[in-house]
């Protein structure tokens, strides 16, 4: 930076508000446009008594608008006929029932509509726009729906002797006219850029009962105003960060703030790389780290993984939530407790099963004695009591006992877990109890409600709920535009000044007349009222630091942009500042040196060791090493993604079941031919139903359908699978799913057949049915490719004729085979046949071996592979190509 901007930095006396002084000395209330200003002049008061050498001192009162007037109805109720004062929750129900009564019953999810219509009544009060005037005005069909629900609106108001937000400034007029109560002697306002009438003529009420009211006027403290244009955002906001943190280097007491256009939709994003530029690394220290950077938006309640979780479970109570949903709940330690091993296993079982949306009762019967373990067991404890309670949730009830109901619902299924809670947890937990007061407190409104409509209540509470705990403000403040009015800082960075963002785009109301609008000067009313209004708040913004950077990006959003018309006003002069310092990991290549740590050794197949997978493993570890390590010996397995309907591994399951039952009292293939239609039709029936059973119960609607499409497909499949079986020459079907134990080299591998069948000449045929893509047991070059046949060769004690992959889909029953005793025709002996099947026992033999020993090694060279693919993030595959 410049000379002049590094004196200013070394030159630091924190005089920020230099009119706070006086204001507190004269006793006086100040009012402030934000909360965050009043929290701002709280804390900047503390430090300056404490700068006096003060350990205890009167806390001077500063206080946001809103509840200043809040505060001064309650404490004028005393005198007058209690007025109520209507919180967010209250105004917008009534706002809902004066529409209800003017909209189609058929138009459904209205809650947008209620909201607009709530900040265009408060437009009116605002602005003092008389109702005579705006439905004199009203032409549109949206003007004239607006002037009929908001008599309905003032009518439950006028009833209900209900005060909003909106009305309060008003309402505190007429008590200050009727002289019922006494305002402050001395008022000082802080923050307000633009008084709207509402204001102004409560500020002249206070006037005329005697009140010395002052008005702030907007700092001018600009020293300095710099610029720069940067290609993208990353840059932009990593830059700030660094400037920031190299004004801190300078003074650690300086406050800073970077200020960013439309905050609230790019929050994590432009803080993580605010942080990234201010202090790299700040991944990886701790949350003292993460909170130099103060966020002016907080997160909506539903979004705290603790509120989350709460809201899934009661929002389950009254309707079915997709698999995903339930794997939140059955992970997630907001929920009964820490131990989650059993209800992991429940977790992966679910995966397994045709996705739906599961309703409490139908779960309940699936998951029930499915895992013995206790947090299993507890699990299915739990959903016994949201059963319990989904049998009521459409009862009416008034709203305290919805919100009794809630809360030890919550109590019992043990939210919000058992971790010893934190500062944090500790206000979140306050949060959520004011929001079920202010759900309790509706009785005013409603005097019963369904349990259903108070949960719905509720979600929409946690949804518009924006909250951030309280915490020391950071050295660094990341801003919207408004919430930095009024605010003063030591130096300021005003990113995205580009012309989408400066000035913004207006949005006047479309319920009130646009020309009613202009004439009572309303905000947005026309292109020179927002113009005007943004050149007012961007120079208060300018203003108040004596530092301050203005930048933009060339490209944002993928579009490029020019820069703001309110830059070039400035005259502003070349940033010479921190530069953008990229990403902080890419700065730790190369320095220092590697230090190589040589590869475990993965050690031999134990007496005791359990392998987990049969003959698939062996297969494994043919195509990849690592994989057969992976899934045979350390028993991990793939989380099988949430599906609807029947997926194709459960397709399998349910065609090898369907040959199993068809098959099980080992008929041979003269028996087969005595089947007459109806014995035929019997069979093929019976196994349909029982591969099928199983998935129809506790089926929905909709997976009940796809069960009779799929069992008219099963039907088909194996007429076909019994036309291709009279094909082949004489078989006796000797073992079905036939269990064959194994053991070689210290690998123990148990083994289940598919289908064994013994020849006319005696010698048997292995068969394993596949149910996916067509398989072959060798390639063109007499290759072995899949190996569980030749296994099960070697197990079985037995002159073996052939091996024989059935490949059976709904589109052909495709055999692919080596050997003899397959084929429909062909001869009954292969040449050579066993010194093949010789060689492939011997290739089976050095796998088993290999596994045994420990053998994990990653083929780098087959892209294809599993390990190079589903376990690469174990294998680290990427990173044994790279290094050669």
């Amino acid at each position: 930076m410049t000379g002049k901007n590094r004196s200013v930095r070394e030159a630091y006396v924190d005089d920020r508000y230099p009119w706070l002084d006086k204001a507190v000395q004269d006793k006086s209330e100040i009012i402030t446009a934000s909360r965050r200003l009043a929290r701002d002049l709280g804390e900047k008061w503390a430090e300056h008594e404490k700068a006096m050498g003060k350990t205890a001192w009167l806390t001077p009162r500063i206080v946001y608008i809103e509840d200043w007037l809040s505060q001064y109805l309650i404490d004028a109720a005393d005198s007058i006929r209690p007025m109520n004062k209507l919180d967010r929750l209250k105004e917008l129900m009534l706002w809902e029932g004066a529409l209800a009564r003017r909209i189609p019953d058929e138009v459904l999810g209205f809650g947008g509509i209620v909201k607009q219509l709530s900040i265009a009544s408060s437009i009116a009060s605002e602005w003092l726009i008389p109702y005579s005037k705006i439905e004199a005005a009203a032409c549109s069909p949206d003007e004239e729906l607006f002037v009929e629900v908001l008599a309905d609106y003032k009518e439950a108001l006028r009833k209900g002797n209900w005060v909003d937000s909106a009305g309060l400034p008003e309402v505190i007029c007429e008590l200050l006219s009727s002289g019922k109560c006494i305002p402050p002697k001395t008022i000082v306002v802080a923050g307000f850029h633009r008084v709207n009438p509402a204001l102004g003529m409560l500020f002249d009420a206070l006037r005329s009962r005697d009140s010395t009211v002052t008005i702030i006027d907007p700092a001018t403290k600009s020293e300095l105003v710099v610029a720069q244009e940067y290609l993208e955002e990353r840059a932009e906001f990593r830059s700030a960060g660094a400037w920031a943190a190299e004004i801190l280097n300078d003074n650690s007491r300086a406050r800073i703030a970077i200020i960013c256009p439309r905050l609230e939709s790019k929050m994590q994003r432009v803080s993580g790389l605010v942080r990234e530029g201010l202090l790299p690394g700040w991944q990886f220290g701790s949350q003292r780290h993460q909170s130099l950077v103060n966020v002016g938006y907080g997160r909506r309640l539903i979004d705290f993984p603790a509120v989350g979780a709460a809201m899934l479970v009661l929002r389950w109570l009254r309707t079915g939530i997709k698999g995903e949903e339930v794997s939140v709940l059955l992970r997630s330690n907001w929920i009964g407790g820490d131990s989650l091993g059993g209800r992991a296993r429940l977790e992966a079982y679910l995966r397994s099963l045709s996705d739906r949306d599961w309703d409490i009762g139908t779960l309940r019967a699936v998951l029930m004695d499915r895992d013995a373990s206790l947090d299993a067991v507890e699990f299915v404890r739990l959903l016994d009591k949201a059963y319990e309670l989904s049998e009521v949730v459409d009862q009416l009830m008034t709203p305290h006992q919805c919100v009794q109901r809630i809360d030890k619902f919550l109590n019992d299924i043990g939210w919000p877990g058992d971790v010893a809670p934190d500062s944090l947890d500790f206000q979140l937990n306050n949060r959520w109890r004011e929001l079920l007061n202010e759900l309790a407190k509706i009785e005013g409104i409603t005097q019963r409600i369904r349990l259903s409509d108070a949960i719905n209540r509720l979600e929409s509470l946690t949804l518009d709920t924006l909250w951030q705990p309280e915490t020391l403000t950071g050295s660094v403040q990341l801003l919207g535009p408004q919430q930095a009015a009024g605010m003063e800082f030591d130096a300021i960075w005003i990113a995205g000044m580009d012309s989408s963002e400066w000035p913004p785009k207006a949005h006047p109301s479309s319920f009130i007349s646009r020309d009613l609008q202009r004439s009572y000067g309303v905000s947005d009313a026309t292109p020179a009222d927002t113009l005007d209004f943004s050149e007012k708040l961007f120079s208060s913004l300018v203003n108040s630091s004596p530092e301050c950077v203005l930048s933009w990006s060339r490209i944002r959003d993928g579009t490029e942009r020019d820069v703001s018309a309110m830059v070039g006003a400035q005259k502003a002069g070349d940033y010479r500042g921190a530069e953008d310092p990229g990403w902080s990991t890419k700065g730790l290549a190369g320095t220092t040196q590697m230090l190589t740590i040589p590869d475990d050794v993965v050690p031999p197949v134990t007496d005791r060791e359990k392998i987990w997978g049969g003959a698939y493993t062996v297969q494994r570890q043919k195509n990849e090493p690592f994989s057969g390590f992976v899934y045979g010996r350390l028993g991990v397995r793939h989380l099988e993604p949430f599906s609807k309907g029947l997926t194709p591994s459960l397709r399998g399951s349910i065609v090898h079941s369907a040959l199993y039952t068809l098959l099980r009292d080992k008929p041979s293939r003269a028996d087969l031919g005595t089947w007459d239609e109806s014995k035929k039709s019997q069979r093929i029936n019976g196994a349909a139903d029982s591969a099928l059973d199983p998935y129809t119960q506790n089926a929905d609607d909709v997976l009940k359908q796809i069960i009779r499409i799929e069992r008219d497909r099963l039907k088909f499949l194996l007429e076909k699978f019994l036309i291709s079986e009279l094909r082949r020459p004489e078989f006796q079907i000797v073992g079905v799913e036939a269990k064959i134990p194994y053991s070689k080299f210290g690998v123990d591998l148990g083994f289940r057949v598919d289908r064994i069948d013994q020849l006319a000449d005696g010698r048997m045929l292995i068969i394993d049915y596949k149910t996916g893509q067509t398989k072959t047991i060798t390639n063109n070059k007499k290759e072995i490719l899949e190996i569980q046949p030749v296994l099960y060769a070697d197990a079985l004690d037995a002159d073996i004729s052939g091996l024989l992959l059935l490949n059976v889909n709904s589109s052909a029953i495709t055999p692919r085979g080596v050997g003899s005793g397959w084929a429909a025709t062909g001869s009954a002996t292969a040449p050579g046949w066993q010194n093949t099947l010789e060689d492939y026992i011997a290739e089976a033999d050095k796998l088993v071996e290999a596994l045994g020993c420990g053998d994990a090694r990653v083929n780098i060279g087959e892209g294809s592979s599993e390990g190079a693919n589903s376990l690469a993030l174990l294998s680290r595959i990427a990173e044994l190509k790279n290094a050669g």
